[in-house]
């Protein structure tokens, strides 16, 4: 097994040599061992032995974007993760570290958004696992839509003190398709017209309610089940946001990440240094 950091763990009970048994205050996570280890097999391949650490939990550091944007300032590779009032669960794995970019997309292609196929709570708002066989189906049942590399934008990440999306636009037209489009451009106006694309996850400055739609930037479809409420729009109940790090401890990683964040700005000055 690999060793999960940033867990609160805190000694419950009597004190003494062995007394006491550990417990995480901010259990139940978003992210489930039997979850991580299936996204692990979606991960590029140098990542997939890589350590999960929490950096960001709604739960613990509150439900503040200005907060998400400074503790994961120097964290280039993260797993977001969400679960909603009704127990569906989603979330996306994105390569730039999260900050206040205006209105402006970034990020790299090395992406992609997923879901838990099945809710964790049933209609009654009860647990959907009446056992563990079935608990051990749904929380390794996703589906995983990689960037779209035929059709999709290069529209990943966008993220300011309002708002935070991944994913959003129409598709991108390749050259054979903009001469066909020059060709019967009205058929293709009338097909596109019945097509709605919006972003695969939108959250709101609160960080309350978010919503999710299909996406061209990943071709697909919305992350949420809404058969029964009709509605794109869901209510979040807890957020967390994953950093993935090669290293065994907290103290280690963080050094590595701070390392990592100077060398790329000394590279970045160099580059603006030689267009000068």
């Amino acid at each position: 097994d690999y060793p999960i950091l940033g867990l609160d763990k805190k000694r419950m009970g009597a004190m003494g040599a062995g007394g006491g048994t550990f417990e995480d205050p901010l259990e139940p996570h978003v992210l489930s061992p039997l979850l991580m280890r299936c996204l692990r097999e979606y991960l590029p391949f140098a990542l997939r032995e890589e350590n999960f650490w929490l950096r960001y939990s709604l739960v613990r550091d509150g439900a503040s974007l200005e907060n998400i944007f400074k503790i994961m300032r120097h964290s280039q590779r993260t797993i977001l993760a969400i679960e909603t009032s009704d127990g569906q669960v989603l979330g996306s794995f994105t390569s730039s570290p999260w900050r206040s970019n205006g209105n402006n997309y970034y990020g790299s292609c090395e992406a992609f958004v997923w879901n838990l196929r099945k809710s964790r709570l049933n209609n009654k708002g009860e647990e959907s696992s009446q056992n563990l066989d079935e608990y051990i189906l749904r929380e390794s049942s996703v589906d995983v839509f990689r960037w779209n590399a035929k059709k999709g934008n290069r529209n990943v990440q966008l993220s300011n003190e309002n708002k935070l999306f991944v994913g959003g636009g129409d598709p991108e037209m390749d050259v054979e398709e903009k001469v066909q489009d020059g060709i019967g451009g009205k058929e293709r106006e009338e097909i596109d017209s019945n097509l709605q694309w919006g972003m695969s996850l939108a959250l709101d400055k609160e960080l309350l309610r978010g919503t999710s739609s299909r996406c061209a930037t990943f071709g697909s479809d919305p992350l949420i089940d809404n058969r029964h409420t009709r509605s794109d729009v869901f209510e979040i109940t807890n957020m967390e946001i994953w950093a993935l790090t090669p290293c065994m401890n907290e103290e280690m990683a963080e050094e590595l990440e701070l390392g990592r964040t100077f060398v790329m700005g000394l590279h970045s000055q160099a580059s603006q240094s030689s267009f000068q």
